[in-house]
């Protein structure tokens, strides 16, 4: 499913709303947070579990963003439900985090050096 399918032409003048509830009362949104949901639960992202005794559960948050072309009109609406890992307290509770980034300078120096060894 895709943005058009939800967008009613009535509500071209979107506002980003500032919270879940806001958000739930408006059927394009809430059509979009489903799909990110389903879309959680499809790709494996996280596991519900039992919250261990004296563990700090991680909170979660929504986030809203209209995006719009360069004629200021409407492109997409944006929704993804984030992490609030923030509110964790080394030691207490995580032992360690480990989340794999790369950056862009990576890529080229080793791509450099593989083809001047090959």
């Amino acid at each position: 499913m895709h943005f058009k399918d939800y967008v009613n032409l009535v509500e071209m003048n979107i506002q980003e709303p500032i919270d879940y509830y806001e958000a739930s009362q408006r059927s394009s949104w809430k059509a979009l947070m489903e799909l990110e949901i389903e879309s959680i639960h499809k790709n494996k992202i996280c596991e519900l579990t039992k919250l261990l005794a004296g563990k700090n559960p991680i909170t979660s948050k929504w986030v809203f963003k209209v995006k719009k072309t360069s004629n200021a009109e409407v492109d997409k609406l944006k929704v993804k439900l984030v992490a609030r890992g923030f509110h964790q307290c080394k030691g207490l509770d995580f032992d360690e985090t480990f989340a794999p980034t790369i950056k862009w300078p990576t890529i080229l120096i080793v791509v450099a050096i593989t083809s001047k060894n090959h």
